[in-house]
């Protein structure tokens, strides 16, 4: 209801236009547009000027009232601006509580003298506003911040892989009469048809449009073509986005399983002048698996409101070039229910690439005359030959150049090409480089491709390994320049296993776990890394990257790997090795530990003659992966009880400041009698992190009774 001023001026206002009435002429009826707005679950009240966008005079307003029916799901007002005209009213929108979906719903703009017209309102509630970062490489992350969401006791997230759009150039001219949109005029029009399921089983699926007007003013219009005839319909109308110079519409669709299903895509230039720009289109099988292309991770388990990071990281195989773009959804369940999905799309800045090792076969995009300098491989101690291949259809040139041993995190450019050692330069895109004998030098070998064309090339490269190497035997390991962090490496069955403890970018303690098949004969190791989270019931399991181990001497080895989309390299050596005694007999013991009824925690063990050393690899009371730790100057017999630390220190790629600070927080007790193992750990989390662990449970090795490190020194 208006204000008793605002009636006054209405009514003042009336009186105005009843008196002009009678020597102007009437103003066109106004034209109601649809709107569209993203707002975020539990969000505070949103105010949407939906009359912005409508074709209505402003003389027309004057007098004018905006009105509202009421939403299907949450709450809707009018709020009056204070003047006599109806255009400073706004809608205030109120999600529901706990709330994430679409609602929609009608509003009026009536003018005093030239009647009314309707149109909707469609809200799109999701846990974040959609995110549009700006990328300086190719791959990378960046963490979205959430807050206010409902509970999310058992948190997962699923993500569709990244993909290029499907780009159409817009070439729009100008209309004669914006005011209607269905006379076509100053319109363009695209048609695409889903992909057939190749099961025949249904699918859902999510298409995803920007449109990008470089002059001036677009309005976008989708739908499905539920008639047909391969034209936009407005019966057909799913989603309006008529509010910006650039606009989005998404449409969920479902394919039946046969038979076309087409969707349409109407762009209208209401500028008063003919523009160009630009049209994306994502389409997304929700119900296919992701990829390593897009990933995402979150604690495990969220009181209601709590503000957390969710961590996306991408690597974008075609985000090759400044200003090229893709997207992906991140959808997040808990209790395996859906809550709701929001869009990730990346957009290049530069020409960056970001350094990556070669592993198996790497596929590539490179525009032309491009040279990727990111790109290397670590040649074990011990090889005999080094073969790296390069397979494409354009002209690629390749070039092998030999640097120092890596020292710190940070993976150094290439040499110049100039300086290369070795080089393969035909005319043909199926280049072969191959090194033996003095020519190899064990160390860091950067693989310099260079796309030669007039064309963007794909291009797949190729790196073999064949070595006599040092031995690597399973144990722990630390870099001696940069202590504080290590990795445990232990056998399980064909496999090998491993549990990084290294900190979060805020200096946190958190660890990850690896898996790979065991070293070949080359002595190569390739482990897949992944981001554990817990809900209170049970782990899961997220990779976000992989880790590589390179012989660089007996028990030593070159540490590479990539993680959230970034890589780093350091040199790794043996913690230590043997074994203390026991009522006379080594107690070998050193290795990784769990109780099977909480697999997803577990214990590494570091137990030699003058020394102990513990990783308690656990979580906080949201769910996120944290170690703790306990160590000892000598040998504490069968049974004892240590005091437990939580450390702060540096993330792997961040410069390390000194020595990481520690804080007792609990204790450990630690039995090895009678041929039962037994971890009871107690302890309450500080300096930022919260959350209480207690446990007491007989526990076993990981790999099972032959995967301990032995006794040999």
């Amino acid at each position: 209801m208006a204000s008793p001023v605002r009636r006054l001026h209405r009514l003042f206002a009336c009186l105005l236009a009843a008196s002009a009435a009678a020597t102007a002429t009437a103003q066109e009826t106004p034209v109601a547009r649809r709107d569209r707005v993203v707002v975020v679950e539990n969000s505070a009240p949103v105010d949407v000027d939906v009359i912005a966008n409508d074709a209505v005079a402003p003389a027309q307003l004057v007098g004018g009232q905006l009105l509202v029916s009421s939403p299907p799901m949450g709450s809707v007002s009018v709020v009056d601006g204070g003047t006599a005209s109806a255009g400073d009213d706004r809608l205030r929108y109120q999600p529901p509580t706990d709330f994430s979906g679409i609602d929609v719903f009608s509003y009026q703009v009536c003018t005093a003298a030239d009647g009314c017209d309707e149109s909707q309102l469609e809200v799109v509630v999701r846990p974040a506003i959609d995110v549009n970062h700006t990328a300086f490489a190719d791959s990378g992350y960046v963490d979205v911040p959430l807050s206010g969401l409902r509970a999310l006791p058992a948190l997962t997230l699923r993500t569709t892989p990244l993909r290029a759009p499907d780009s159409v150039a817009l070439d729009l001219a100008t209309d004669p009469s914006p005011r209607d949109l269905w006379d076509l005029a100053g319109t363009q029009r695209v048609v695409r048809t889903l992909p057939q399921p190749a099961d025949g089983n249904p699918q859902e699926w999510q298409v995803l449009i920007d449109a990008i007007g470089w002059g001036g003013d677009v309005d976008l219009y989708a739908g499905q073509d539920l008639n047909g005839n391969g034209l936009p319909d407005p019966g057909e109308v799913d989603c309006t986005s008529a509010m910006a110079a650039s606009e989005r519409c998404e449409l969920n669709l479902i394919h039946p399983g046969n038979g076309d299903v087409r969707y349409w895509v109407l762009v209208h230039n209401r500028h008063d002048a003919a523009q160009t720009g630009e049209l994306d289109l994502y389409a997304f099988n929700l119900g296919a698996n992701g990829d390593a292309s897009l990933v995402a991770t979150a604690p495990g388990t969220l009181p209601a409101d709590a503000a957390f990071p969710l961590r996306v990281s991408w690597n974008g195989a075609t985000l090759v070039d400044d200003g090229l773009r893709a997207a992906g959804y991140v959808g997040l369940w808990s209790e395996g229910n859906l809550v709701g999905r929001f869009p990730f799309r990346v957009e290049r800045s530069g020409e960056a690439f970001a350094p990556r090792p070669l592993v198996g076969n790497l596929d590539l995009v490179l525009p032309p005359d491009r040279i990727h300098e990111a790109l290397f491989v670590d040649v074990p101690a011990g090889a005999t030959s080094l073969t790296v291949r390069s397979f494409s259809s354009r002209n690629i040139d390749l070039y092998l150049a030999h640097a120092a041993d890596p020292s710190g995190p940070v993976v150094a450019p290439a040499p110049p090409r100039a300086e290369a050692d070795a080089s393969a330069t035909t005319a043909a895109g199926n280049e072969v480089i191959r090194l033996t004998g003095a020519a190899l030098k064990p160390g860091r070998w950067y693989v310099i491709p260079h796309n030669a064309d007039t064309l963007t090339a794909s291009v797949v490269l190729q790196a073999t390994i064949e070595a006599n190497p040092p031995a690597i035997r399973p144990g722990s390991y630390f870099d001696p320049g940069r202590g504080g962090h290590g990795v445990f490496l232990y056998p399980a069955g064909s496999q090998w296993t491993g549990l990084w403890f290294t900190y979060l970018q805020d200096g946190s303690p958190t660890w990850y776990y690896l898996q790979g098949a065991a070293p070949g004969a080359n002595g190569l190791w390739f482990g897949e890394l992944f981001r554990s989270a817990w809900d209170g019931g049970g782990n899961r399991l997220t990779r976000i990257g992989l880790a590589r181990l390179s012989p660089s001497g007996t028990d030593a080895f070159t540490w590479t790997w990539t993680i959230d989309g970034e890589t780093g390299s350091e040199p790794m050596v043996a913690l230590g090795r043997g074994c203390p005694v026991l009522e006379g007999e080594p107690l070998d013991v050193s290795s990784t530990w769990f109780a099977a009824e909480s697999a997803g925690t577990g214990h590494s063990v570091q137990m030699w003659p003058h020394y102990e050393y513990y990783a308690a690899f656990i979580y906080d009371d949201r769910g996120v992966a944290r170690f703790v730790t306990s160590e000892a100057a000598g040998f504490q017999g069968g049974e004892a009880t240590l005091a437990v630390e939580q450390l702060t220190g540096f993330c792997p790629l961040c410069e390390r400041p000194g020595a990481p600070q520690r804080s007792a927080i609990g204790t450990l007790t630690r039995r090895f009698l009678g041929g039962e193992t037994r971890m009871a750990l107690t302890l309450d989390f500080t300096g930022g992190l919260s959350g209480h662990w207690q446990a007491d449970e007989i526990v076993q090795p990981l790999g099972g009774p032959a995967s301990t490190q032995g006794c040999a020194p």
